[in-house]
């Protein structure tokens, strides 16, 4: 299972949060995935840190489980390439 903490003193959250349910010393760090999306700390130009998600991972994996389930059940594949959305 996994734990996300968003707090100025994320650390102490978690040491208290270890005290009951404890966790591998080397798991405690900055995330890189959250919710399916990569994420990552970034400079905004006003100078503020803020977190950006890309949902690229997300996407990617919602198309594989579309194609396998058509497959499966239908025995169809999508189209490589398409003129327009619909």
């Amino acid at each position: 299972d996994d734990i996300l903490v968003i707090s100025h003193d994320a650390l102490s959250d978690l040491n208290k949060i270890d005290y009951y349910f404890k966790m591998k010393k080397d798991s405690v760090g900055d995330p890189d995935i959250y919710l399916g999306s990569k994420i990552r700390m970034t400079a905004m130009d006003n100078g503020v840190n803020a977190w950006l998600m890309s949902p690229t991972k997300y996407v990617h994996e919602a198309v594989k489980n579309v194609e396998r389930y058509l497959d499966r059940e239908y025995g169809k594949k999508l189209p490589k390439r398409v003129s327009g959305p619909l």
